[in-house]
């Protein structure tokens, strides 16, 4: 028998799953979403894994990193000064990747200078607190909704109180 493959799994908060190397993908999906359809990423990866391959033929090892997500792409919103930017990105992207599209972008007559880049973040809409430059953009879409579709502020990290 196969010693079991310690992955890392991103449903909603981050979760630790025991599953052996004869692990089929699909059972992996079904188990992490109770029954539901999704698909499974790797950490980098642009297109989801194929469901009826196993842990094993993919090569996942002991703590590898994996996100599971119901939707192949999430369709991301950003605002800023006015201006709102969409694109679709994988639910395994970090919001970083997403930061570092958004403060590249044109927002005439607003443009974010290069130096100051650093200093912004992504926020949730009346939230006060950036989010993690390190979260998959697939934990910010609420369970149960089939739209994929998040909308995020762009702003400075530090806020000025007032």
């Amino acid at each position: 028998m196969s010693e079991p493959v310690t992955i890392k799994l991103f449903v909603d908060n981050e979760h630790e799953h025991g599953f052996g190397h004869e692990t089929k993908v699909r059972e992996v999906i079904a188990f992490l979403l109770e029954g539901g359809e999704g698909f499974l990423f790797l950490e980098d990866a642009e297109e989801p894994l194929d469901i009826e391959i196993s842990l094993g033929e993919i090569g996942i090892k002991h703590h590898g990193n994996v996100h599971v997500a119901r939707c192949r792409k999430i369709h991301v919103t950003v605002d800023y000064a006015a201006r709102s930017h969409s694109r679709e990105f994988t639910p395994n992207k970090q919001v970083k990747a997403v930061k570092d599209w958004a403060v590249s972008l044109d927002w005439s007559p607003n443009n974010i200078d290069p130096a100051e880049r650093p200093k912004f973040g992504l926020f949730l809409p009346d939230d006060k607190e950036p989010l993690s430059d390190s979260r998959p953009i697939g934990t910010l879409i609420p369970k149960g909704d089939c739209e994929c579709n998040v909308t995020l502020e762009l702003a400075p990290r530090v806020r000025p109180q007032g």
